[in-house]
């Protein structure tokens, strides 16, 4: 429900993330691509090697991901999971 929500991603902000996370040009966000990049390169060679190969800036496609805490992006189901 809303209320549950609200208080998923109020503690998401204030506990969760850095404090920091938003300000700085999005430092947070650029540092959670990075992690995910090499995340790639672990768990999914196959697909980083294509992202490397096409030169393909991965905050191309990442950026409101992260910025936007996955909102706008999943299935509200999927959302409160990952939330």
């Amino acid at each position: 429900d809303e209320v549950r929500s609200f208080w998923i991603l109020f503690s998401i902000l204030e506990e969760i993330l850095p404090s920091n996370y938003f300000v700085d040009m999005n430092l947070g966000c650029n540092v959670d691509q990075e992690v995910l990049l090499a995340l790639l390169e672990w768990k999914s060679p196959e697909i980083h090697r294509k992202i490397v190969d096409l030169q393909m800036p991965l905050n191309i496609v990442t950026s409101t991901w992260f910025s936007a805490l996955f909102v706008e992006q999943l299935p509200f189901e999927t959302l409160v999971r990952v939330w």
